[in-house]
């Protein structure tokens, strides 16, 4: 998708959620530069944006969502 289309579509998907999260990972062929103009034009539509790197892809041990109260790992951050 065109950087400058993104905004405006995630403007349209988050509109009605209450969690205004988004995630941001990039191939391998993207450089640093372009990453950076798509998180900028991402943060404005977003409450929380994550980054995501091949560290945190390489995990599947526990979940990223900030609210799915099932998460083994980390879970302080969910106790009610």
């Amino acid at each position: 998708m065109p950087t400058a289309k993104i905004a405006p579509r995630l403007h349209e998907v988050l509109r009605y959620h209450a969690e205004k999260v988004v995630y941001v990972t990039a191939g391998a062929g993207v450089s640093w530069g372009e990453f950076l103009q798509v998180v900028d034009r991402v943060w404005p539509e977003a409450d929380i944006v994550s980054i995501i790197t091949p560290q945190v892809q390489a995990q599947h041990s526990f979940c990223i969502g900030p609210s799915c109260g099932q998460c083994t790992e980390f879970r302080s951050a969910h106790q009610r």
